[in-house]
């Protein structure tokens, strides 16, 4: 609910706004939510609980609640026609039929092995594994609702391989790292010629960013959202994963987003979560490589987006590691080719040592590179908006979970970066 306080001016009083703007400072007055929901015109019974006095023009009084998806199409290769017919025949064959609930791997590769017997053109290995992968995705009902997280590792699979074509609505070229020069941190880069994005908007929140409601959009339970789907062109960037869990694993790095860890505790932003450093460095390394791509490609940095594709809190199983940084928009803007040209061997190298060397310096160090906890809540260590923050159009966390600190070091620790090193 929003309100308005005035205030009256007694002669030779005074009082701080610290009293107004407390824990519960107007349950003093005996003034509570009343239930009010005005952007749906509606006003409900009374609620009671406690409001939050919050300054009219605060940022933490909205926040949108916006999740995103890139189309990631089933695009299976045949290289004959024959392999294209067995696959189509085995899955409509095998579709119902179930060995104790589970996929029949037997009798496909009997299947198979028969039908190449006929045909020399079947690629037997192909089609085995293009059934097992369709019956495997038919298995799952309608009714199991998909994760976020499972959702971005499909994401992760689809653009770190070569997929698509410029025809088509996804075109991805996969480049391994070592066509590189040092980039050894790096498993292979993808270049993202063409994407769809979806973004659906779910709701809003007030005063926490990660609050587990959101504030709802309609009266009665609609089975769709409003979205709009937009067309782009990115830089997939997958990162070697064996580097990173033992650069983790170091004491000094967990000491150091404890620190992080802590401040949202206090908050109560976080109660038992354990915040992933290689979170923390993959989401600074966006933003610092956004930054230098927006010098480069002719995008403005609100233009370029950013896709995380790690887990935030440790405890998940899923196996990524990488970013994706993309434009998108409504029209033909977001694939001029500006963004994914810069990925190509002899410009990419020399952006990502742009990107690093100038996240060694910010203009308020060293108070930025000392800070025990800026931003809000102290949701960031070293990362102010003169060197690390981004437009919130362009950042998917909304400016959380940064520290250049991880990146180059500290003024204590230099070795604490995992760049430390580069060059």
């Amino acid at each position: 609910m929003l309100f308005s306080i005035k205030f009256m001016r007694f002669e030779n009083s005074s009082a701080r706004f610290t009293g107004a703007f407390g824990k519960n400072s107007l349950d003093r007055i005996e003034y509570h939510c009343s239930g009010n929901t005005p952007w749906l015109g509606i006003k409900e019974d009374s609620c009671g609980k406690s409001l939050t006095v919050l300054q009219r023009g605060a940022s933490n009084l909205w926040f949108a609640d916006i999740i995103s998806s890139v189309y990631i199409p089933w695009i299976p290769e045949f290289k004959t026609e024959a392999t294209k017919e067995c696959v189509a025949k085995g899955v409509k064959r095998f579709k119902s039929q179930r060995c104790d609930g589970d996929i029949d791997v037997d009798t496909i590769k009997r299947f198979i092995e028969k039908s190449a017997e006929l045909d020399d053109d079947i690629d037997t290995d192909i089609a085995f594994a293009e059934i097992i992968a369709t019956l495997s995705n038919a298995a799952k009902t309608h009714e199991e609702a998909q994760t976020d997280e499972e959702y971005r590792k499909q994401e992760f699979d689809v653009l770190t391989k070569s997929v698509g074509a410029p025809e088509k609505e996804l075109h991805c070229v996969n480049i391994c790292a070592s066509k590189y020069d040092n980039l050894t941190f790096l498993k292979s880069i993808s270049l993202v010629h063409k994407l769809r994005e979806t973004r659906a908007f779910l709701g809003f929140k007030r005063i926490k960013p990660d609050a587990p409601v959101s504030g709802k959009i309609q009266i009665n339970e609609m089975r769709w959202l409003p979205a709009v789907k937009n067309s782009g062109e990115g830089i997939m960037f997958e990162f070697t994963q064996d580097a990173l869990k033992k650069w983790s694993d170091k004491q000094e790095i967990i000491k150091r987003v404890n620190i992080i860890e802590q401040n949202l505790k206090i908050s109560e932003i976080l109660t038992t979560e354990t915040i992933n450093p290689i979170y923390v460095l993959l989401h600074t390394f966006a933003h610092c490589l956004i930054t230098t791509l927006a010098n480069e490609c002719g995008y403005s940095n609100a233009s370029i987006r950013e896709k995380i594709y790690c887990e935030k809190y440790l405890g998940s199983n899923s196996d990524m590691a990488g970013i994706l940084i993309y434009t998108a928009s409504g029209d033909s803007e977001g694939s001029l080719g500006g963004l994914v040209r810069q990925g190509n061997c002899g410009r990419i190298e020399n952006i990502i040592g742009k990107a690093i060397n100038e996240a060694r310096w910010c203009a308020s160090d060293p108070v930025c590179i000392q800070s025990p906890g800026q931003g809000q809540n102290g949701c960031n260590l070293a990362a102010c908006h003169n060197c690390a923050l981004l437009p919130e159009t362009s950042c998917e966390n909304k400016n959380t979970l940064l520290d250049r600190g991880l990146l180059i070091g500290t003024l204590d620790d230099r070795n604490i970066g995992y760049f430390s090193d580069y060059e």
